[in-house]
């Protein structure tokens, strides 16, 4: 049958099918049994191979055509002839998007690494990753010219690396990462030009190191932009940035002949905080580092070169500011650089206090060595030039090298690195150093060190000492490894010198040197320790009052052993002189030898320079194993030498106070031992501890004082032996002489029982040294008291209150104040069960016999320790005079009598129930008084030839009660014998802490009683009282008030007294306001206001204010003042200020004076007051001043020689007794007459400085004519160092004005200028100031019998004749301005003058004369001023 030709068609079609099906199920089972999954894994290992010599193996490879997915697993890649692979990987598996299979557009959507390894190893051929060859060029590039380029797109989404490691040589790092969002965009242009964009957007890795640190660097970003042409491509912009900073570069990559060699520039920028947070496990490292780089090269090798902008940063405590280098790098991959080399710059680099200023220095790295050349900076104020070479290779035989010189350092820089005090060392020093050592071992280096310094030791600011002390010394050492071996140290300080030699190994921190010091002078050592602020006790730091000093030669020698924290010290010193004060103490010297268990002082000696001594030996330990030992002998010894030193240590300040007190001297010897350890001394042993350590001491002593002072008197000689046994403690041969009598005793205490037996006697001892033992100095006793006690039991008996003693005292003469007792007694003693004591006083006063008995329970009905007393003592008539002595109590002088019944009653121990200690108090006990009669005289002063008395006595009994809880007046009344003036009555209850009770005061007090507080009180008047008292003792209420009337006040040497006084003050709770209160003063009225406020007995506050109106005083002396006044007095118990404002209406000083005076006192000041305003020294006192006194022109002085008128503005403060005036004086106008010459004052100026130390200043000028000359008289400064002025218009010589001054006449013309002249006017000033003297009196007399106020005698040493002779000049001066004179010459009866002067004005006068020859005259004087 024929086949038609669409059947062969369709079988044609179905053969095609069958072959295409054949094919597809083949290929199929190809695909499933493996075939392609083998043929992708044998063509990636072959193309890997051929492209890049690396040889891969991979276990298993599975691709999934239908998720485009593929799946690897172990994967390891052999670098060419290794058999250890340097990269493998458990699995890698990979998910791509196929864009277009046409275009080859594919995306990553996902690639997994899990725990890939990569091995990088470094040998002499470099890293072994220069080995792999890198391939030939993609062939997506044409090759041919006009083979137009495609366009390249690969995407990716994320791409992850799970438990990788990375081995570096021996170093193991983990690492963690991922990449999201990575592209790569190829676009062309045209057909020769492909435009490239890649980058990815979010990165992060995880780098985990050894030690398990991890560091990890997140959202890293980059973008790449550029064009790729056949020949090269051209980057634009590649910028990758990260949380620690951003790199930017441009550049070109081209190929040809198909080796890449590119070039371009980059820029770093890099945050040095955020990099070491992140990649460096926090190094402290702070700054920005800013970087350009020029980069160039090929696949073989690179080369940089740039520079490092501006640097401030911080490392490790190392702080760089202004870091600046230029760099330059060329290196082939993997291997040592060929070049690497730099300039380094630095503004400042400090670290540990140091500071290197300018440093710069030239960097070269060979493959050998790095050299560092010419490196300067300033160090410490000097110039450090040096070179090091570090050879580093370890098999290389080379040694690293280093040479420095420091030339011109400041050393007061290098003190300031110190503790010690700014500024105290100054100078300029050298060094020198020479140091090599093998590779970078610079542990092991040698070599030498030699330094050099000059300068000086200045005193700090504040010393009293100025000069400075000059400062040498030099250094030379050598360096071996771990040794510095210290050749010589010679330093000078002063005329000191220290030599030290010895060596010092570092790496151990061991030292062995020998130590030597001397020093002519010790006075310098000891200042300079004071300008080094070195803290040593009596040296450095010394008390207020005792200032220790060393002089004369000192020495140190020893040697220092041992490491260097816990070194051992032995050798000796010795001081030529101790001085306390300026006091010579002795010298001392010592051989010591500490260690860190041991403390050992032999032959430490204290010589005094009167021969007494103290040597001493001492071996102590810091364990518990070894006792401390002590040994101490004394001849001759002075106690207050010794104290003397002890006050300069504030520690033992008042142990020396007392040693000071005592005086005297000191014999004896002690050896004990089992005393404690030092650890324990020095940590303060309180006295149970004492106690508990003393049952282990043993050894005896003995010891001997004479002529000690003591509470008792004067020790004259005192002698005691003591001993330390195993269970005994024994004081014998216990002797005391006392110039009033001897004390005897011994004792014994056994510490294991607590048994004790003391016995004490004397046969005489002094009452007031007694009375000063027990604290009362203010006792006025006097007598010798006998005694003897004896006690003999143990602790636990005494513990638990069982006593057994017995005391006697008696007096034969016991004398208090001014009245005697005899046959004073006291005894004391236990009762036979050592429960009680009972205590019996008795004596004999006049025809009175006291008598007191108590008695003391030691426990309380509870069993309880209380010492409850039980005492009463009676009284009929008995005189009160030296029990009111005794208690200091009321007026002086106050007497009486008293009879009746005191009772006192009460525990002397108590427990205090907030701290539960027991101690003892007086607060419980309770005083109850009842008495029938009671008569006080209190004695006024004498009234003519008769003593005024003013008795007081009892209206009814007198009863009353003190206990710890109140206060209570049963029946209390008082009134003056006469029961006239006085009545007052107290009743009531008062608790001492509170409650509702009151106690009422009620009556009247005649106000002379005041008069019995002074003799120099004068008063009267009547003060009622109305008041009630509530609250508490310690915090009272008062209400009511009280009233004075007719109250007068006259104050012996007071120059103002209080008359017709009267007002009320009212009370209200803790308040006194004074309501009205005034009275008549001088003339005048002075009011008082204010009051006082009083929370408690203990807090009393006031504040009063004082008003005065037209008030006369005479105050200063002689001085007749008016005053008004506004004073307030404010203060409290501790101290008051009285302070206000004093205007003086008017002040006028009209008593005449005469030269005499002026010559006897000095200086006369205000109206008298006299050369008070000098120089003056304040005290403390409870009353302070802070007053103003003002005078506007209202201060007068006329008398015979002044007529003045003055303003003042002055300022009282200091204390009351002793005020400090201030301010200043104006002498506004006025004339002073001087040897009947009227002088004008045109300036006066009296200026009083604040404060004790001021001088008073002085600036007065007058001016007067004499025989028609203008003469200008000035005196300038001090009351003792006056500069005086004179001038004259016309001009005269110096002694023509004095000769003007003094006899009112000038010198000769021909002797005017001369030296002649002079001296005559020095002679005529001296004999008419002494004829001044001698005339005064006459005058004064004869004013009074005839009237004259003027009678002199003028000296003329050049009469007629050559012969001395005399004039005398008779005056009155009838009005102010009319005055009439006779002068003649006592040698002849011709030369009479007679002169009557009318003076208009000030500067007008009509003078008619009659002059010596006969004749007469008429003159009319005027004055002007031009």
């Amino acid at each position: 049958m024929a086949v038609t030709r669409g059947q062969r068609w369709r079988m044609a079609f179905l053969a095609l099918a069958l072959v295409v099906t054949g094919l597809l199920s083949a290929g199929v089972v190809w695909v499933v049994q493996g075939g392609l999954d083998d043929f992708v894994r044998r063509k990636l290992i072959a193309e890997l191979e051929r492209q890049t010599d690396v040889r891969a193996e991979i276990d298993d490879l599975r691709v999934h055509l239908f998720s485009t997915s593929a799946e690897a697993g172990r994967i390891a890649c052999f670098l060419p002839g290794d058999a250890q692979p340097f990269f493998t990987a458990d699995r890698l598996t990979a998910e791509i998007n196929v864009e277009s299979l046409w275009r080859q557009a594919f995306s990553l959507r996902h690639l997994t690494l899990d725990r890939p390894a990569l091995n990088l190893t470094f040998d002499d051929r470099g890293i072994n990753l220069a080995r792999i060859r890198l391939p030939e060029r993609r062939r997506t590039l044409p090759a041919e010219a006009d083979e137009p380029l495609v366009d390249e797109v690969l995407e990716g989404s994320r791409i992850v690396i799970r438990d990788g490691t990375v081995q570096v040589a021996a170093a193991t790092y983990g690492v963690d990462g991922q990449i999201d969002h990575f592209a790569l965009f190829g676009r062309t242009l045209d057909k020769r030009t492909l435009r490239v964009e890649t980058g990815f957007d979010a990165a992060t890795v995880t780098v985990t190191a050894g030690d398990g640190r991890r560091r990890t660097l997140n959202e890293a970003r980059l973008r790449l932009t550029g064009t790729v042409t056949k020949e090269a491509a051209e980057i634009d912009t590649l910028l990758l940035t990260t949380p620690l900073g951003e790199v930017t570069a441009a550049g070109r990559v081209r190929w040809p002949d198909n080796v890449p060699r590119y070039e371009g520039n980059a820029y770093v920028t890099l945050d040095l905080a955020a990099t070491s947070q992140t990649l460096l496990a926090g190094l402290p490292l702070t700054g920005r580092v800013q970087m350009p780089v020029r980069v160039a090269g090929d696949a073989e090798q690179i080369a940089l070169e740039g520079n490092l902008e501006p640097l401030t940063g911080r490392l490790a405590g190392v702080t760089v500011s202004g870091l600046t280098a230029q760099y330059v790098l060329d290196t082939p991959f993997g291997r040592f650089p060929n070049r690497a080399e730099g300039d380094v710059k630095a503004g400042r680099v400090t670290f540990a206090g140091y500071a290197l200023d300018s440093l710069s220095a030239h960097v070269a790295v060979s493959p050998t060595a790095v050299d560092i050349t010419g490196a300067t900076a300033r160090v410490m104020g000097g110039r450090l030039q040096g070179q090091m070479r570090l050879a580093y290779p370890a098999e290389t035989r080379e040694r690293s090298q280093a040479r420095f010189n420091l030339t011109g350092f400041d050393v007061g820089q290098v003190a300031r690195l110190t503790p010690l005090p700014a500024r105290v060392l100054t100078g300029r020093g050298n060094v020198q150093l020479e140091a090599a050592w093998p590779g970078l071992e610079a542990l092991r280096a040698s070599g030498r060190v030699q330094a050099t310094l000059t300068g000086e030791a200045v005193p700090p600011e504040g010393s009293p000492e100025t000069a400075p002390l000059p400062l040498t010394a030099e250094v030379r050492a050598g360096l071996t490894p771990g040794v510095v071996e210290v050749e010589s140290l010679v330093a000078r300080v002063g005329e000191g010198v220290l030599t030290v030699s010895g060596r010092y190994g570092w790496r151990a921190r061991e030292v062995n040197a020998t130590l030597d010091y001397h020093t002519p002078e010790l006075a310098q050592a000891q200042t300079l320790a004071k300008w080094l602020g070195f803290n040593i006790p009596a040296l450095t730091t010394q008390t207020e009052d005792a200032r220790l000093e060393l002089r004369g030669a000192g020495d140190v020698t020893g040697t220092i052993a041992g490491s260097l924290k816990a070194p051992t010290l032995t050798g000796t010193a010795s001081v030529g002189g101790i001085y306390v004060n300026d006091q010579r103490i002795g010298r001392a010297a010592v051989k010591f030898e500490a260690s860190p268990t041991t403390v050992t002082l032999t032959e430490a000696s204290l010589v005094q320079p009167d021969g007494g001594c103290i040597v001493a030996g001492f071996n102590g330990s810091w364990t518990e194993s070894q006792p401390t030992q002590v040994n101490l002998k004394a001849y001759e010894l002075k106690l207050a030498s010794l104290g003397a030193i002890l006050q300069t240590i504030p520690a033992t300040n008042a142990l020396g106070d007392r040693l000071t007190d005592l005086g005297g001297r000191a014999d004896g010897e002690f050896n004990l031992t089992g005393l404690p350890n030092l650890a324990a001394l020095t940590g303060g042993l309180g006295s149970r501890d004492w106690l508990k350590a003393a049952e282990q001491i043993r050894g005896d002593g003995t010891l001997a004082l004479t002529t000690t002072k003591t509470p008792l008197g004067e020790l004259r000689r005192g002698e005691a032996r003591v001993s330390f046994r195993d269970d005994e403690w024994v004081l014998e041969g216990l002797v005391a002489r006392f110039p009033a009598g001897v004390i005897s005793g011994q004792g014994r205490y056994q510490p294991s029982a607590g048994a004790y037996d003391v016995a004490l006697q004397s046969n005489g001892l002094d009452a007031a040294a007694v009375a000063q033992t027990f604290g009362r100095t203010d006792l006025p006793l006097a007598g010798v008291i006998r005694f003897d006690v004896s006690s003999r039991s143990t602790v636990s008996q005494v513990l638990s209150n069982h006593l057994d003693f017995a005391f006697k005292a008696t007096s034969e003469t016991l004398t208090i104040g001014n009245d005697t007792f005899r046959d004073v007694r006291l005894s004391a003693a236990s009762d036979p069960d050592g429960e009680k004591a009972r205590l019996t006083l008795t004596a004999q006063y006049r025809d009175f016999a006291y008598r007191a008995d108590a008695t003391v329970t030691y426990l309380d009905p509870d069993g309880e320790l209380a010492l409850l007393v039980e005492s009463q003592f009676d009284f009929n008539q008995t005189p009160l005079a030296p029990v009111l002595s005794i208690f200091d109590v009321g007026p002086q002088n106050l007497n009486g009598e008293i009879t009746g019944r005191l009772r006192l009653a009460g525990p002397l121990y108590a427990v205090d129930p907030v701290t539960d200690e027991g101690g003892f108090t007086t607060g419980k006990l309770a005083l109850t008084g009842d008495f029938s009669a009671l008569r006080l005289v209190v004695p006024l002063g004498e009234l003519g030839a008769v003593q005024d008395n003013y008795v007081i006595v009892n209206d009814g009994p007198l009863q009353f009660s003190v206990s710890d809880r109140a206060l209570e007046f049963r029946n209390f009344r008082l009134r003056d014998e006469r029961g006239e003036t006085t009545s007052l009555a107290l009743a009531g209850k008062l608790g001492l802490t509170g409650g509702r009770d009151t106690v009422t005061a009620e009556g009247k007090v005649d106000l002379k009683l005041l008069r019995g507080f002074s003799k120099r009180i004068t008063s009267r008047g009547e003060l009622t009282i109305k008041a009630t008292l509530g609250g508490s003792l310690l915090n009272p209420r008062l209400t009511g008030y009280t009233d004075i009337d007719d109250f007068g006040l006259r104050i012996t040497d007071v120059p103002l007294a209080l008359e017709n006084g009267g007002g009320r003050i009212l009370f209200n709770a803790n308040r006194a306001q004074i309501e009205t209160l005034t009275a008549d003063a001088g003339g005048g009225k002075v009011e008082v206001t204010g009051g006082a406020i009083f929370e408690r007995l203990s807090d009393v506050r006031w504040r009063f204010g004082l008003r005065a109106e037209n008030v006369r005083v005479k105050y200063p002396r002689d001085i007749r003042s008016l005053a008004d006044g506004d004073l307030v007095l404010q203060g409290n118990r501790s101290l008051q200020v009285l302070s206000g404002v004093v205007r003086i209406k008017r002040a006028e000083y009209t008593t005449n004076t005469d030269l005499a005076t002026l010559v006897r006192t000095q200086f006369i000041g205000l109206g008298g007051v006299g050369s008070s305003l000098q120089t003056r020294a304040r005290r403390a006192t409870f009353t302070t001043l802070d007053v103003r006194v003002e005078a506007p022109d209202t201060l007068f002085i006329r008398n015979n020689i002044a007529d003045v008128v003055g303003a003042a503005s002055l300022r009282l403060s200091g204390s009351i007794d002793d005020p400090d005036v201030s301010g200043r004086v104006l002498i506004t106008r006025g004339q002073l007459e001087f040897r009947n010459d009227r002088f004008e004052v045109t300036r006066g100026v009296v200026v009083i400085p604040e404060g004790p130390a001021g001088t008073t200043f002085y600036d007065i000028q007058a001016e007067a004519t004499i025989q028609g000359y203008r003469i200008i008289v000035g005196l300038t400064g001090t009351a003792d160092n006056f500069n005086p002025i004179l001038r004259s218009e016309p001009n005269l010589p110096q002694s023509s004005i004095l000769s003007l001054l003094a006899t009112g006449t000038l010198p000769p013309p021909e002797i005017a200028n001369t030296t002649t002249a002079a001296q005559q006017a020095n002679v005529s000033a001296a004999t008419t100031l002494l004829s001044e003297l001698l005339t005064e009196r006459i005058e004064e007399q004869t004013g009074r019998l005839f009237g004259i106020n003027r009678f002199q005698i003028d000296p003329l040493l050049v009469g007629r004749g050559g012969d001395p002779t005399a004039r005398l000049t008779v005056g009155r001066r009838i009005t102010k301005d009319l005055s009439v004179t006779f002068s003649t010459n006592l040698a002849t009866a011709e030369e009479q003058i007679i002169l009557i002067e009318y003076r208009l004005r000030n500067n007008v006068s009509i003078i008619g004369i009659r002059d010596q020859r006969g004749n007469f005259g008429f003159d009319v004087r005027v004055t002007k001023r031009f």
